[in-house]
């Protein structure tokens, strides 16, 4: 038996995209982490059941913006140091090489693609004037039968044509060339 086995190559070669997927997720979550203080403390204060907003503040500098890498590469110097305090326990883990638990694939092409630089970049906000749409009434289409204070509509297939221009609504509502019928009571 070698030691160690890792079933996750497998899971690697079988289903890159889950992993893919996973890892994305990973570095989201880290950028949420890192950008988001104020919902990431009341997260702290939740999980691990004290107000003292000092102390989570100093847990939050300490671990998330020093010691989280925006860019998570797992490290050959800090997986020796486990194998070397596994090979205390385990004699098997003494001729094992650091190199062969890195597959850093998925998180250089997350990397490669600007995908983790955007995460960290302010989103513009663009500000628009957009009209106010105008008010649609309540239609009732294919009906004879008169409604008080609503406007009702017999509605028939046309073949009439009309020009484009005037067959579209002046609303931004883009209509189909119909001939219609239209009656108000506004009894």
């Amino acid at each position: 038996m070698s030691w160690p086995t890792f079933k996750c190559w497998g899971l690697i070669g079988s289903k890159p995209e889950l992993v893919r997927n996973l890892t994305k997720a990973f570095v989201e979550a880290i950028a949420y982490f890192k950008t988001h203080q104020n919902e990431t403390l009341a997260i702290y204060q939740k999980y691990l059941k004290t107000d003292d907003m000092d102390a989570l503040k100093e847990t939050y500098e300490a671990v998330g913006l020093n010691l989280i890498s925006e860019k998570p590469y797992p490290t050959i110097k800090g997986i020796q140091i486990v194998l070397r305090q596994l090979a205390s326990k385990d004699p098997k883990a003494q001729g094992v090489k650091a190199e062969q638990f890195v597959d850093s694939t998925f998180l250089t092409e997350l990397d490669k693609s600007g995908f983790i630089d955007r995460l960290y970049k302010p989103t513009q906000v663009v500000a628009t004037r957009e009209q106010p749409r105008p008010v649609v009434p309540a239609v009732t289409a294919k009906s004879n039968v008169p409604v008080k204070n609503k406007t009702k509509v017999a509605v028939t297939p046309a073949l009439e044509a009309k020009t484009e221009s005037a067959a579209m609504s002046t609303t931004s509502v883009p209509t189909t060339p119909v001939s219609a019928k239209i009656e108000v009571d506004k009894d």
